[in-house]
């Protein structure tokens, strides 16, 4: 028999179409309580701030 968890939906939001990966990590931390990650975007040689957080 398998343990039960818990599991809270995961979401994605772009905060910025840049990305400084410090900022990035506090801004996504102050407004969601979240993971800031740097992305590569469509743009070529360009990242974006992408947070994700329990929805």
């Amino acid at each position: 028999m398998s343990p039960k968890l818990d599991a809270q939906k995961r979401c994605l939001m772009i905060l910025r179409k840049s990305c400084n990966h410090y900022h990035c990590k506090a801004r996504c931390l102050k407004k969601k309580n979240g993971i800031g990650l740097c992305s590569p975007s469509p743009v070529k040689n360009s990242y974006e701030c992408l947070c994700v957080y329990d929805c």
